[in-house]
């Protein structure tokens, strides 16, 4: 009986190695983030330049605050980051535009922010842009 107790024992120690291993490997494991070479203000990233924008400062403050590592991936058009998004060469995209087909297949969380807006300009410019992201303006 003390065998089995013993094995027992030894094969839970050795399980609970593992696992841990896992857990602490995949934790380490930075998160793929896709962003388009332009989404301003959202993202920014030049060919050959350094990413930035309100979503990348966003990443490094919560990198900052808990430990997390973030990969930042560059994509030209939203056609690649989507394709690269559905074949899992990454994991998070930020400042997308929630439309019933996307949804489909994202898992879209709530806006960390909503705000009024408005267009001020001269009064010769009337291509306003209805969209809420502005059109990107």
């Amino acid at each position: 009986m003390r065998r089995w107790l013993r094995a027992l024992l030894c094969i839970g120690l050795a399980l609970s190695a593992v696992v841990r291993a896992q857990t602490t490997a995949a934790a380490d494991a930075p998160i793929r983030v896709g962003l388009l070479a332009e989404l301003a203000p959202f993202h920014v990233w030049p060919a050959g330049g350094r990413p930035g924008g309100y979503d990348v400062d966003l990443l490094d403050r919560l990198a900052r605050d808990t430990g997390l590592r973030f990969e930042l991936r560059r994509y030209g058009q939203w056609d690649q980051l989507a394709e690269a998004l559905a074949g899992g060469e990454v994991q998070l995209v930020t400042a997308t535009a929630y439309t019933a087909e996307r949804a489909r297949w994202l898992a879209f969380t709530r806006p960390y922010m909503v705000l009024p807006q408005g267009f001020v300009g001269r009064r010769g410019i009337t291509s306003v842009a209805s969209a809420p992201d502005l059109a990107g303006r």
